[in-house]
């Protein structure tokens, strides 16, 4: 009878000389977190008539991620047109907000809004609120009587820190009331901000129209947004699909400011909290058409986006986007 068990106990002291590892198992490297795991378009400003350029934030969850890096950039399936992608600035933390929320209260409000989810915004947009951010919330309409220093907006709220306090004014900021002061509105909330002395600031417009009862004019607005240091960012509410947002656009691009449009109410709070975003961090991709569609036509696309970040994983985000071309 053949015995086996004296090689067995050799194989076993000899794991070597049988084949077996020469050493311990090593353990597994635990996996990095991605640099993100998301990334949204928060807005567009036009900056040529062939070339666009987006506010974009990373994130990981619902948490922006201020310190995550653009390595690169590159566009995909595009609706209309050929175009290629550029950094035009990479991701910065915005630091404290001081932010003046400034809502459209006119007529029209009652049959493009008449659930007021213009209100259900403002309140989330004052959830987001950190301790050390400060806002202030604004009406506007030709009927209702400005706020003493003012030329056109009522002042439900100045800067606070309070969130409750907050969404108290948007309640009552979330009315219908007369015509549309637009312009004069944007320098009532530019000169609000620029007194606060702060440097993080954004004026955040809602509106559903065109303006039809300022004294101001589009270069006054512009030009002491500028002077001001104080950028404004619009979201248009059309849900007819008859408004020109031409102005506006012009507007947020002229100050360095983004816009948004929407058709439908219920993407107001989605919207608002893009605004929340870019404040917090925001980086700038430009998108250049080499074949550009006809003017009108709504571009829809998707910006794939690769981050880097200090102790994380590279990753790659897709994010998508929608262009009016002019």
């Amino acid at each position: 009878m053949r015995h086996t068990t004296p090689l067995l106990i050799t194989c076993s002291l000899l794991l070597t000389a049988c084949g077996g590892s020469s050493g311990p198992a090593q353990p597994a490297q635990p996996s990095l977190p991605p640099a993100a795991s998301s990334g949204e378009v928060n807005g567009s400003r036009l900056v040529a008539q062939d070339t666009y350029q987006f506010s974009f934030t990373p994130k990981s969850g619902e948490t922006v991620t201020g310190t995550a890096q653009i390595d690169s950039a590159s566009v995909r399936n595009l609706s209309a047109g050929q175009a290629n992608v550029r950094v035009c600035g990479n991701v910065k933390a915005g630091g404290d907000l001081t932010a003046a929320l400034a809502l459209d209260s006119t007529g029209s409000m009652s049959w493009n809004d008449p659930d007021d989810r213009r209100r259900q915004a403002g309140h989330a947009f004052a959830k987001r609120m950190r301790k050390e951010d400060m806002g202030a919330v604004l009406s506007f309409d030709a009927t209702t009587g400005p706020s003493a220093g003012l030329r056109a907006a009522h002042l439900w709220q100045d800067f606070t820190g309070n969130q409750g306090l907050m969404t108290a004014a948007v309640n009552h900021a979330t009315f219908v009331g007369g015509n549309t002061p637009l312009y004069d509105a944007i320098l009532d909330v530019s000169d609000l901000l620029k007194a606060t002395g702060k440097t993080n600031t954004r004026i955040l417009i809602l509106t559903d129209g065109e303006d039809n009862a300022s004294t101001s004019t589009v270069d006054d607005v512009v030009r002491t947004a500028n002077a001001n240091g104080t950028p404004v960012y619009i979201v248009g509410l059309d849900v007819t699909g008859e408004v020109d947002f031409t102005v506006s656009q012009d507007i947020t691009s002229r100050t360095g400011g983004f816009f948004q449009q929407t058709n439908d109410p219920d993407e107001l709070t989605a919207m608002f909290g893009r605004l929340f975003n870019s404040a917090e961090a925001e980086g700038c991709l430009e998108l250049q058409f080499t074949q550009k569609p006809a003017p009108g036509t709504v571009v829809t696309g998707e910006l794939v986006v690769r981050l880097k970040d200090n102790g994380k994983a590279d990753s790659t985000v897709v994010s998508p986007f929608t262009v009016t071309v002019r």
